[in-house]
């Protein structure tokens, strides 16, 4: 898999754990809102990790 095709996966990652994180909004479960922030938060460290290992 190409750098090029992990950061479009992971986008679509971190756009599934934006909607996991309104979805558990919605349904007040404040337990799953923390643990869909947390994920968001490493896909977007991995994101950047990527992003900097090209410019290298």
């Amino acid at each position: 898999m190409s750098n090029e095709e992990s950061l479009d996966l992971l986008e679509s990652v971190k756009g599934l754990a934006a909607c996991g994180s309104e979805a558990a909004t919605n349904w007040e479960q404040a337990h799953l809102v923390c643990l869909f922030i947390e994920i968001e938060r490493k896909i977007e460290r991995a994101l950047q990790n990527l992003i900097e290992a090209e410019k290298i």
